[in-house]
């Protein structure tokens, strides 16, 4: 069957530094339209989403033909690729375990991977029940704080962090809810100076129309002095905490796996304490 499409102008949800997505969109015949300024490359309109929403900054496509394509088989979501999913799960394969419990996580998101299921939410907040998400913590090296959100939704202090997208890389949705939801770059930070996840974990949701989340964590370079503009729609609060004292908390305050994520950053901060004291000796 095929299906008609009328494009006019596309606004993608993705940060422009999404290689993966930018290649799929060029891939299916599309142009990066004019915008207010570059970012890596990419042209980027700037507020978006229109008057009284939050500002956010997106790529715009129109399709290269016109303003109509036509693609056989489309559907309202791109279908997870074979390459797409063989890049995640080396990203997931190449985690180092801090204990039994994260190699038991990184063994069941391995195996999801590998059963052709679906990997992403299509439907909020539960289809397909288990999906993939990420988390992102900001943290301070020089006061030692993590930086948290009051959840409007889960009533916990958690990090910030979204759900992965079709044809998405895990530090692609990153840097997207970095500035969606707190109006800042994403850069990975010193102690783990790559695009990786640091930690796996896999945690049956609380609340109405439980679901079990994939997640994929990653510490972020911030300041606790510098601005930032969080989601006051998702947020009802925020805040930089001790690391010492968040990993001290009780499960039902914050997402249970904070404390042991926060361990093994932990981990990675004593290591380089260690070293820079070595080479200083």
């Amino acid at each position: 069957m095929t299906t008609l499409l009328i494009i006019r102008r596309l606004w993608l949800t993705y940060a422009p530094g999404n290689t993966t997505a930018i290649a799929t969109w060029r891939r299916l015949g599309f142009r990066n339209l004019p915008g207010d300024y570059t970012v890596d490359g990419m042209q980027v309109i700037t507020d978006c989403k229109g008057p009284g929403q939050k500002p956010s900054r997106l790529p715009a496509w129109r399709f290269r033909t016109g303003s109509s394509a036509r693609h056989p088989g489309w559907s309202r979501h791109m279908t997870t690729a074979s390459g797409d999913r063989q890049a995640l799960r080396d990203l997931v394969a190449g985690l180092i375990p801090v204990d039994e419990r994260e190699a038991a996580d990184r063994d069941d998101v391995l195996a999801w991977i590998d059963t052709g299921a679906e990997l992403y939410r299509r439907v909020p907040p539960d289809v397909p029940g288990k999906h993939l998400v990420t988390y992102f913590l900001p943290y301070d090296e020089h006061t030692d704080r993590v930086f948290l959100v009051n959840h409007r939704k889960a009533r916990r202090l958690l990090p910030p962090g979204g759900h992965v997208e079709p044809a998405e890389r895990p530090w692609g949705t990153v840097m997207r809810e970095a500035d969606e939801e707190l109006g800042a770059v994403a850069r990975p930070h010193p102690l783990w100076p790559t695009e990786r996840p640091l930690f796996v974990t896999v945690t049956q949701t609380v609340g109405h129309r439980s679901h079990t989340d994939a997640t994929l964590w990653f510490p972020l370079l911030l300041a606790s002095d510098q601005p930032i503009t969080p989601d006051s729609g998702e947020f009802a609060g925020w805040g930089w905490y001790p690391r010492a004292e968040v990993i001290a908390w009780p499960a039902e305050r914050t997402d249970p796996h904070l404390g042991r994520f926060l361990g093994k950053f932990g981990r990675l901060r004593n290591t380089a304490a260690e070293g820079a004291a070595h080479v200083g000796g």
